[in-house]
């Protein structure tokens, strides 16, 4: 088995403050055991960047897997990103 700890930038492009977000990962990878996927994001200042971390998988089969993250705003919004993680 091999741990992965993620860690990504996040950025607020607009124009108005994000507050109260949240940030959720996912797979539907069978080889893949989300150990934490869950996330807040207390604030996020318009044109402005994070750099969040504490996000933990175990990868129990070797190869590539896909992701998704989701970031929702306390609106209701979300956007999306998917990426994949590799494991030998």
């Amino acid at each position: 088995n091999t741990q992965i700890d993620l860690s990504f930038t996040i950025s607020n492009p607009g124009t108005e403050n994000m507050r109260n977000s949240i940030v959720d990962l996912t797979t539907d990878s069978e080889g893949v055991d989300i150990q934490k996927g869950h996330g807040r994001v207390p604030s996020l200042p318009a044109g402005r960047d994070i750099y969040a971390t504490g996000l933990r998988v175990v990868v129990t089969e070797p190869g590539t897997h896909d992701m998704t993250l989701t970031f929702t705003d306390r609106d209701g919004d979300t956007w999306t990103q998917s990426f994949q993680i590799q494991a030998e």
